[in-house]
């Protein structure tokens, strides 16, 4: 958990305005997608360690309930990452190097946005449920006298939510509207 928490805060650090489209693409693909499915697989394991126990308070979720919300989440994120893996980013890669003509670039430019929008929307979906994971769960706020399976639970919801807008803002804010300007730029 360590090793994660260390590795999120260097990304967290990072000036992704600074570096180029290629080096950023680099850093979502080797990175930020591998740190997101290593969180989601400590929040399953510590959603593990509840099952194992008696709920301690009435105002708690159930196990099965709070896995079965966020199996929902992660199964959208995990769509949405594959989504991102096998088109998003080999189009962006791809059309780094290979634009070049007028008609080509207003072409590229149009797929993108259609993407984007694509893109927007799933994003919307997948805060939609993280907002109704941060309220079943209290707003990972621990409980006076919450089993500690209860707390290391809410901890690692609340880093995995974290890492997901950490995700959604340097896409919408940083990639997307770099990779336009360049189309842009070469026009």
């Amino acid at each position: 958990m360590h090793q994660i928490y260390k590795a999120v805060q260097n990304l967290r650090l990072t000036n992704f305005n600074e570096i180029s489209l290629h080096e950023l693409l680099s850093i979502l693909t080797n990175n930020i997608y591998p740190q997101i499915e290593l969180q989601a697989n400590l929040v399953f394991s510590n959603l593990e360690n509840i099952a194992t126990i008696d709920k301690p308070h009435d105002e708690l979720p159930s196990f099965e309930f709070l896995n079965s919300l966020f199996a929902k989440v992660n199964e959208v994120v995990k769509q949405v990452l594959k989504y991102k893996q096998q088109l998003v980013l080999p189009f962006i890669e791809t059309n780094l190097y290979e634009i070049k003509t007028p008609d080509n670039i207003s072409k590229v430019e149009e797929q993108f946005k259609n993407i984007i929008l694509h893109l927007n929307a799933k994003n919307k979906l997948i805060q939609q449920l993280l907002h109704k994971l941060r309220a079943v769960a209290n707003n990972y706020s621990p409980i006076a006298g919450l089993n500690t399976y209860y707390q290391a639970c809410y901890c690692a919801l609340s880093d995995y939510e974290q890492l997901i807008n950490d995700l959604i803002y340097t896409e919408e804010l940083v990639l997307f509207p770099k990779f336009l300007r360049y189309i842009g730029a070469n026009q």
